[in-house]
């Protein structure tokens, strides 16, 4: 079994063979091929920082766990340091010079 992909011309190309590489390296390739077109940055970015929004808010539900993995598959995607990082420091300083 592998996944396959339709090409414009109509033709498949295998993007990877299952067996041959990690579950996590197979989501990662999945993700890379898929985030522009579902607009899955945004919404992952924006899901992160509204977990550590939660978080500093005292949420009873720890998610600590959750931003921790949500952190890896951002620095996996190269979208900590270009996407995120700037967002989060923003947030970060409107968050606490409202308190």
């Amino acid at each position: 079994m592998s996944f396959m992909n339709e090409s414009k011309q109509g033709s498949f190309r295998n993007l990877s063979p299952v067996g041959s590489c990690s579950l996590w390296q197979l989501g990662l390739r999945f993700l890379r091929v898929y985030l522009g077109e579902i607009d899955l940055k945004d919404k992952l970015i924006n899901g992160v920082l509204a977990l550590i929004k939660q978080e500093r808010l005292n949420s009873t539900i720890s998610n600590q766990q959750i931003i921790t993995k949500l952190i890896h598959i951002l620095l996996a995607l190269s979208l900590y340091k270009g996407e995120f990082e700037q967002r989060f420091i923003e947030e970060s300083k409107r968050f606490y010079e409202e308190r």
